[in-house]
């Protein structure tokens, strides 16, 4: 059945998985996140970072990213920032953080949404309108077409 009711209940998520890289975190990543549907107070989100030689090379600068306890610090940072947008919600989600270390940012991400059991997740991209060869070895690429679950892939405006 396909009424307003239905549609509104298949976009409550249990279980959503949220990629992050190390950059700041932006803000049209949360108002789509809080749109009033996707989620309620028995939602889970996973807070993912990829940790790797490539992730670290697009830390800022002030991070130094030989300092294992530095980087994981800076994560858990941008990890806390998504949190407090979710303090004074009514319809608050529990909160989980994950950083993994592996080379594979693609593999890994499949697998540890096959391994959650994730019902969705989100990612971030670049915004490239070319769909050339850049654009389909990125992460939001890979998942749409590999991801056992439903990828929504936010753009930056």
């Amino acid at each position: 059945m396909e009424d307003g009711r239905m549609v509104k209940k298949k976009m409550k998520r249990a279980k959503t998985v949220i990629f992050m890289g190390p950059e700041e975190v932006h803000q049209h990543t949360f108002e789509h996140l809080l749109k009033d549907g996707f989620y309620n107070d028995s939602s889970t989100f996973v807070l993912v970072h990829i940790l790797n030689e490539k992730s670290k090379a697009q830390f800022p600068p002030s991070i130094d990213i030989k300092n294992e306890q530095e980087v994981e610090d800076y994560i858990y940072q941008q990890f806390s920032k998504f949190e407090e947008e979710f303090i004074d919600s009514d319809r608050r989600p529990k909160i989980e953080k994950e950083i993994i270390l592996n080379s594979d940012t693609k593999l890994s991400a499949i697998n540890f949404l096959k391994d959650s059991g994730a019902d969705s997740c989100v990612v971030a991209s670049s915004g490239e309108d070319d769909l050339g060869a850049a654009a389909s070895h990125s992460l939001a690429f890979y998942l749409v077409a590999h991801a056992p679950c439903d990828v929504l892939v936010i753009r930056p405006d």
